[in-house]
């Protein structure tokens, strides 16, 4: 048998999986988790892989789960998508495993990029740490609910590669004990969705929710959708109809849908349903709405970090001037949809600086707090009163891209979590980066290290009061800071 170059790991299974060197690191790419998705099981559960002999060279990325462009009208990814990627240190002579951090990507449900390079878990394994993303089926194959067929194949994915985890990781180097997931977005929302999941019950220890989105789709709001879909895809809104359609021209109607708010509202869904495909309470997999899922949990992690970012609408509505062009009956109307009463209006205007209460800049003010700010408060309550150790954090510095009007928008937060700040993806978010915020980067990496290592990122937790805010007074932002007239506790 000739020598395989190399690193090279034997899973539980007996399979073999060949990875490659990087300085002091073994990575291992594009790794299954479950059988590829056919035509046939493109609305079934994850299927289990089957054992064999050969060797899987993991040494290129997998296949992105089919998902439409950000920047375009076209689709990514395809069938096989079902994969993950490990980052870990090479140096495996220490008889003492590794905690474990498994990245679960965002995506607002419609998208998923685990191979993103704004990932790259480089940095978390250099702190010795052993690091794991997944891909997972998003849009109609991940979320669309069918009469007959699972809800929630995406989580239920996600659920699939944490079993996976538990039984493999220690060949990485990793403890199956100490396991931290992580993610952002729909990500963050994901995880919620686990906590209150039984299938996920004793999966993970701890969990990192940045910018929680948790919304979901009760049985009415998924019916809209996928009427929604049949009319765009021009097949009739029936199981048999959907299998017989392709997922390319269910992922190009998604993407129509989700780009266009007034096709939305045609369709029926409210001026509040940014998102239309949305993990579904089914009462099966998602019992419950995941914030009262977990407040009915018997098996919660022991710590939790979580947070949002404090402007974080701003990335839906600066870079297509949306926040210049709103009027002031879009604004109500989102409220009215949303059910948010005027009070809480009110208090988003008042948080304002005088000069910027414009409609456009108090939706965005509204959004973020009824997407993200009031979810991440609210599971935290939740979660500290079940006796969970509880940090929080608010993310505050203000992105100089668009002339400094994108700020401390959605996602701005990622290169600095991840430390990573000079790729595409992260330029996206943040500009060219300035070497002082290597500071904030350094900070905000190392606190989500501590915490995966230990439950503590270095702050007081909830029952002592604490709130961490990472503030562009300190770490300095390439334009000036928008003053704003009150403070937004968290």
């Amino acid at each position: 048998m000739p020598t395989l170059a190399g690193p090279v790991v034997t899973l539980q299974n007996g399979k073999r999986i060949q990875g490659r060197f990087n300085r002091a690191l073994r990575i291992f790419l594009g790794i299954p988790y479950a059988k590829p998705i056919t035509n046939a099981s493109r609305f079934a559960l994850p299927q289990a892989l089957d054992s064999n002999d050969e060797v899987f060279c993991a040494q290129e990325l997998g296949q992105l789960p089919l998902q439409p462009a950000r920047d375009r009208l076209a689709l990514l990814g395809g069938p096989n998508c079902l994969n993950l990627n490990v980052w870990a240190p090479a140096d495996v002579s220490s008889a003492i495993p590794l905690p474990v951090m498994v990245w679960i990507p965002g995506g607002g449900f419609i998208r998923c990029n685990a191979n993103d390079a704004l990932y790259d878990g480089a940095n978390f394994a250099n702190g010795s740490i052993v690091l794991v993303s997944i891909n997972y089926r998003v849009g109609i194959d991940g979320f669309l609910h069918l009469p007959d067929a699972p809800a929630n194949r995406g989580l239920l994915d996600i659920v699939s590669a944490l079993q996976w985890i538990r039984s493999n990781i220690a060949s990485f180097g990793g403890d199956p004990k100490q396991i931290t997931v992580f993610g952002q977005s729909a990500g963050a929302g994901a995880i919620a969705c686990l906590l209150g999941m039984p299938s996920a019950s004793g999966l993970f220890h701890r969990a990192i929710l940045q910018s929680p989105s948790t919304t979901t789709h009760d049985e009415r709001e998924a019916s809209i959708a996928l009427s929604a879909i049949a009319k765009l895809t021009g097949h009739p809104a029936e199981p048999e109809a959907f299998r017989h359609a392709t997922a390319e021209a269910h992922a190009m109607a998604l993407a129509r849908l989700s780009a266009d708010k007034r096709l939305r509202q045609a369709f029926g869904f409210g001026a509040h349903q940014r998102f239309p495909m949305r993990p579904v309470v089914d009462g099966l997999y998602l019992p419950e709405q995941p914030i009262r899922a977990a407040s009915r949990s018997e098996r919660l992690p022991l710590s939790v970090l979580l947070g949002s970012n404090e402007e974080e609408a701003r990335f839906y509505m600066v870079p297509n001037g949306e926040i210049l062009n709103t009027t002031k009956e879009e604004l109500h109307r989102f409220a009215s949809d949303a059910g948010v009463d005027a009070d809480i209006v009110d208090q988003c205007a008042r948080r304002l600086d005088v000069d910027n209460r414009t409609p456009g800049e108090i939706l965005c003010a509204l959004q973020s707090e009824y997407f993200y700010h009031a979810p991440a408060r609210e599971l935290a309550i939740v979660l500290a009163s079940k006796g969970v150790q509880v940090h929080e954090y608010r993310f505050a510095w203000r992105s100089p891209l668009f002339g400094g009007e994108l700020g401390a928008a959605h996602g701005v937060e990622l290169p600095f979590v991840f430390r990573n700040l000079d790729n595409d993806s992260a330029k996206g978010l943040i500009g060219q980066p300035h070497p002082s915020w290597q500071e904030l980067a350094t900070e905000m990496h190392h606190a989500w290290l501590s915490f995966a290592k230990s439950g503590n990122p270095g702050w007081p937790s909830k029952a002592a009061a604490g709130l961490k805010r990472f503030d562009a007074r300190r770490y300095g932002v390439g334009h000036g800071v928008r003053p704003h007239a009150g403070s937004d506790p968290a």
